[in-house]
């Protein structure tokens, strides 16, 4: 059962990045930011940073896949850079939103580590094919419902898919936290218990 909730949190999350990577650009190129070819470039360069920065974080912090599967780090600062970019009308406050990506892609090998442990080690194989097939039906949903979702959404709120994105992302923090406090009771019984 924890495994299929683990899936789903990475679904949503996955799901969530594909369908709002697309959207940038196009929100960069309307009013009231307009960016030009320059802008863009940088802007793509500091999202495209985001990885790196997820792997040197992942790589410096033993302590942090702990923290963002408590949905406090990773999809917290996920929703709150979805959120700064549902409301960014300067180039201040779209750079702002960039520079709250630094960790956003950690949550994703957190998951898969957390699903490896999950599973047994003759599990593993079956295990990363099902992921693999989980991320590329994520590419799908989630292009096909923000790529939707954006000019369905232009007259009243140009920002709202980021928006939808951060609320989306509550789920996933909420089934971790609870499985996270559900593990936490149980290693205290067990501890009591001996």
């Amino acid at each position: 059962m924890q495994a299929m909730l683990y899936m789903l949190c990475f679904f949503l999350v996955v799901t969530v990045h594909f369908g709002s990577r697309e959207l940038y650009v196009l929100f960069e190129l309307s009013s009231p930011l307009c960016w030009g070819s320059a802008l863009i470039g940088y802007g793509s360069a500091a999202q495209n940073l985001a990885y790196l920065s997820s792997l040197l974080g992942l790589k410096n912090h033993a302590a942090l896949p702990g923290r963002l599967l408590g949905g406090s780090r990773g999809s917290g600062l996920q929703r709150h850079r979805a959120v700064v970019f549902s409301v960014a009308d300067t180039t201040q406050l779209m750079f702002t939103g960039y520079g709250l990506c630094f960790l956003f892609m950690a949550a994703t090998p957190v998951l898969r580590s957390k699903l490896s442990k999950l599973v047994g080690q003759s599990e593993q194989g079956a295990l990363f094919a099902s992921v693999a097939c989980v991320e590329s039906l994520c590419f799908l949903v989630g292009s096909g419902l923000f790529n939707s979702l954006y000019p369905a959404t232009l007259h009243f709120m140009k920002g709202f898919p980021f928006l939808f994105a951060a609320i989306i992302l509550f789920i996933p923090a909420g089934i971790i936290g609870t499985l996270r406090c559900l593990d936490q009771r149980r290693d205290n019984r067990d501890s009591t218990a001996s």
